[in-house]
């Protein structure tokens, strides 16, 4: 025990800190800075050394969550008989219930007996008491570190509620770092923060749109700002949707690094404003409060600037309106800064029966790095194909990973007519394409796609090599991709292939040739393949014939599966010698599969969830 006692104050520090909670979103904030909280294995290792219980302590009681009216007076108690208000610091009041009366004692006495309390927070339904008392016992000499106080809820806020929080905001002024500005009944004055000096995080709730334009202006004199959001709802109901007016003098916001902006409507003006306002922004997001139906559509070339700037922005979510062909706009806008490395593309259309404008959609992603997701929805004219974009094009040298949904739906007999009548290659795409445009590739998947061929008239310099995954979802292959795929491929680490049509390589016009039988005709005799995983959608299977045929070899191996005696569950596939599938019942479903490549490892297909693998000697 003694060993215990002597380790240095900051090591045990570190060992109690191992048994606190995931950091998770601080509540009734507009920082969302996130915070640990102690669990019980906390509370009972403190026990373990008596010289360490006045450091948990200070662990344990630095940031209190409160979850009930119970364990607030215990929490209380604690306060008032054992002296451990010095330690707390932040405290979350999170429960609702009761009347808010009930409150005015506990805060007085929080008040009183935490001296370095940062952070007070609890829901708006208690808000109106939280702000009386603060109020009160700061001119008693009280809450004098207060930065954090609870917010004022836009969506209950009245005059009444209005004055009372500027009331309480006004006595802790020098320290408070959150703030809620309103333009209820009165204008914004350019000096209304010049009082509170310490502001890190600011939302502004407005309904004068004239009072959108003045944020820069009243944030010009705050170097700590980091945070803005802005919520504009249109209670004057006259504003010019395709407002343009210019504004001149904008003052450049740069210490900004978050924003947030929720409004009944984006205009040009808008738009305009805030790639101005904000130059150094890491995280944004443009948010639509009611319907999209009467957004302004943004010329091509102002839709191309607002992308540019998006793009710019590690973690960003936004979507607008443009006008114009979206092929046309995909293919001119890229990734300038060419720091996205996983992108997904999804292309969509919307539904014809709403009247609403087609539209983009970004959004990264902070789980990782250089991850940017675009969805473009398109009122007609959807691509069948893997679409044209400058993203790939322009700016694919450095994508890792790349999915691609075109959300097909199929028509099988009109898919097949496509096919035959020929592709627009001038505004589709093709994965030759692709892989030449993104060669440091080691990932792609393609969703619910028409692959019509791996791309005729374009060839790679030299066949390439796929170290990573290459998944087809729900795809309808044409006669010649996987053929034309495999002469431009040499090597495949894993390929997975789930659901989805092939039409026969004789291009036969139906896609099926039985009502009960599926065939699936993986054919890439230029290809070794280290796996491949056919995963089974649709009615169940009562039979599998399945064959491999290795290039250069004049028999393939067959193997078949069928279900045991009771009917219930296939089992597992076995060697055969008949190269035809055998005879079957009338009501039978039958999987047939089919590949062909220079070799393969390993070959698993799935079947409601059932797995039949059968491995290989690449030796052999």
């Amino acid at each position: 025990m003694s060993h215990w006692i002597s380790l240095p104050t900051e090591i045990i520090i570190e060992i109690l800190r191992q048994f606190e909670t995931e950091p998770i979103s601080t509540p009734y904030c507009l920082s969302y800075d996130e915070i640990l909280i102690p669990t019980t294995d906390l509370l009972q290792l403190q026990l373990t050394c008596k010289s360490w219980s006045p450091i948990a302590q200070s662990i344990i009681y630095q940031c209190v969550v409160l979850e009930s009216v119970s364990q607030l007076g215990i929490f209380i108690s604690t306060l008032i008989n054992n002296g451990i208000g010095v330690l707390v610091e932040n405290i979350y009041i999170n429960f609702t219930g009761g009347s808010p009366e009930f409150l005015v004692s506990p805060i007085a006495s929080i008040a009183q007996h935490c001296p370095n309390l940062k952070t007070l927070c609890s829901g708006s339904y208690t808000a109106n008491k939280f702000w009386e008392v603060i109020e009160r016992e700061r001119t008693h000499g009280f809450l004098t570190r207060l930065e954090v106080m609870p917010l004022l809820d836009r969506n209950l806020s009245n005059d009444i509620s209005v004055i009372m929080y500027n009331s309480a905001a006004s006595q802790l002024r020098q320290r408070l770092c959150e703030l809620i500005v309103c333009d209820m009944d009165v204008d914004l004055a350019e000096d209304r923060l010049l009082n509170f000096p310490n502001i890190k995080a600011l939302r502004f709730d407005l309904t004068k749109y004239a009072n959108m334009y003045t944020i820069d202006q009243q944030i010009k004199n705050h170097l700590s700002i980091e945070y803005v959001s802005i919520y504009y709802e249109d209670n004057e109901r006259d504003i010019i949707v395709d407002d343009r007016n210019s504004h001149t003098g904008v003052l450049v916001s740069s210490q900004a690094k978050r924003l947030y902006i929720e409004s009944d409507v984006h205009t040009r003006r808008f738009y305009s404003y805030i790639m101005e306002v904000f130059p150094n922004l890491e995280n944004i997001f443009l948010v639509h409060s009611n319907s999209c139906h009467n957004q302004i559509l943004l010329p091509s070339t102002e839709a191309a600037q607002l992308f540019h700037y998006l793009m710019d922005i590690p973690l960003a979510g936004a979507h607008f309106h443009f006008s114009g062909s979206q092929n046309n706009f995909m293919v001119q806008v890229y990734d300038k800064s060419n720091t996205i490395q996983h992108l997904l593309l999804e292309y969509k259309s919307v539904d014809r029966m709403v009247n609403d404008p087609s539209y983009l959609t970004i959004n990264s992603k902070d789980s990782i790095e250089g991850e940017m997701d675009i969805e473009v929805s398109f009122f007609e004219g959807v691509p069948l194909t893997l679409p044209r974009t400058g993203l790939i094009e322009k700016s694919g040298y450095n994508l890792l990973s790349l999915e691609i949904d075109m959300n097909l739906i199929y028509d099988e007999m009109n898919l097949v007519r496509n096919m035959r009548d020929g592709i627009d290659r001038n505004s589709n795409s093709s994965l030759s394409k692709i892989l030449h445009h993104c060669p440091r590739l080691r990932d792609f998947t393609i969703y619910n796609t028409l692959l019509y061929d791996f791309g005729e008239g374009f060839q790679l310099e030299q066949k390439t090599q796929v170290y990573g995954d290459i998944i087809f979802d729900n795809s309808m292959f044409g006669p010649l991709f996987l053929p034309s795929l495999s002469r431009h491929v040499c090597h495949i680490s894993d390929m997975y292939i789930k659901g989805g049509y092939f039409v026969d390589r004789d291009q036969s016009s139906n896609i099926l040739r039985g009502d009960n039988v599926t065939y699936i005709d993986i054919f890439m005799p230029d290809t070794r393949l280290g796996s491949i995983t056919y995963i089974h959608e649709g009615t169940g299977v009562d039979l599998i014939y399945f064959t491999l045929l290795k290039t250069g070899k004049d028999q393939p191996d067959c193997y078949y599966g069928k279900k045991d005696s009771l009917d219930t569950y296939l089992l597992p596939l076995e060697p055969s010698s008949s190269k035809e599938p055998f005879s079957s019942k009338d009501n039978e479903s039958i999987l047939c599969i089919s590949i062909k490549c220079v070799d393969i490892r390993k070959i698993t297909i799935d079947i409601d969830n059932f797995q039949y693998d059968l491995d290989f000697n690449s030796n052999k």
